[in-house]
């Protein structure tokens, strides 16, 4: 009777434990969908008020040289 009991208040106790975890899981997901939520309106917004072609961040200049040749080493 002793380890029933034993093993009943065992399983309560790691139940217990397991509840914040659970909820810190939870709370990350939803602080997760937030940030991506607005990183992605940022994204939008960016891309709708600039026109300007960037590379990792950086403006590229506009240079063309003409045709070259393959021979032209």
């Amino acid at each position: 009777m002793a380890h029933d009991q034993a093993n009943q208040e065992r399983k309560l106790q790691l139940q217990e434990l397991e509840e914040p975890r659970l909820e810190a899981y939870e709370n990350s997901k939803i602080y997760k969908a937030k940030v991506k939520k607005f990183h992605d309106n940022w994204i939008l917004k960016d891309e709708a008020s600039s026109r300007i072609f960037q590379v990792n961040g950086h403006q590229l200049k506009h240079f063309h040289e003409g045709p070259t040749n393959a021979n032209d080493g």
